[in-house]
């Protein structure tokens, strides 16, 4: 068992009747409040241990607490999913949108084009695997860029017939693809890149680094740095990122948070 189920197991130990469901706790609402823990947060660690055979249900309600005979090996998935459902700030169809760019943009030339709306068996994957690294939805387009850049750098990976199923998986991931798509985000940080100031995945993934997140961007052409200056005075939305370019210029000239200390050279 993984540590969670291991700590799950002990949790339950601590309020049962040798083991057994009693006539005083015999709810999983019981359980939950007796050791101080949200009810639901609560189940999806039952759901965890009862995979691991720690934890037995039968048809009536009645459960019961076992040491699993049989050694289980917890999976990767196992210990992902032990820790619990985030939080985010982006939905999953404005992220799919930044997963199809950063996949398009820095795919291997033989890897399948990603269209159309949301696949969701490789959204749940791929959120999967973005969970294990800590990455947040605002940073999938750069996330699935880079892995797709490593996979660029590497004769094997770049030569083969390859869909997004195939690198991050279907719904349930396996160790082996877990152990692929950690190797080749990191292969893709030693690859250089040209940022590209019009992709909203790039752009978003900037500001996430610094812990800013808003589900808008906005592209303002202004003459020069000063007129951009002057215009966000009075137009700053909350939900929005602006970006001001001027002639001739490739980078923008002024931008949200040029002000902020943690954002001030972000595009310069």
């Amino acid at each position: 068992m993984t540590d969670g189920q291991k700590i799950t197991w002990q949790l339950i130990a601590s309020v049962c009747w040798y083991g057994e469901s009693s006539k005083t706790i015999n709810g999983w609402a019981d359980v939950s409040k007796a050791n101080g823990i949200e009810y639901k947060k609560f189940m999806d660690r039952l759901k965890s241990l009862k995979r691991a055979g720690g934890l037995i249900v039968n048809d009536d309600g009645e459960w019961e607490l076992v040491v699993p005979t049989a050694k289980h090996e917890p999976t990767i998935q196992d210990e992902v999913e032990d820790q619990g459902k985030r939080k985010h700030n982006m939905s999953q169809k404005d992220s799919w949108e930044l997963v199809k760019e950063g996949w398009n943009k820095n795919k291997p030339d033989s890897w399948l084009r990603l269209d159309g709306s949301m696949n969701l068996p490789v959204m749940i994957a791929l959120e999967t695997q973005a969970k294990r690294l800590e990455i947040q939805r605002e940073q999938y387009g750069e996330f699935v860029g880079q892995v797709c850049r490593g996979a660029t750098a590497d004769s094997w990976w770049s030569s083969q017939n390859m869909k997004a199923s195939s690198v991050f998986g279907f719904s349930k991931v396996s160790d082996k693809k877990f152990e692929n798509v950690e190797k080749l985000y990191k292969a893709g940080s030693k690859v250089e890149k040209k940022v590209d100031y019009q992709s909203d995945a790039e752009v978003f993934a900037r500001y996430a680094v610094y812990g800013y997140t808003r589900s808008k961007i906005e592209r303002i052409q202004v003459k020069d740095y000063n007129e951009a200056a002057e215009i966000a005075t009075k137009h700053n939305p909350e939900d929005t990122f602006v970006l001001y370019f001027a002639p001739n210029r490739e980078k923008p000239v002024f931008w949200t948070g040029i002000y902020t200390d943690r954002t001030r050279y972000l595009f310069a």
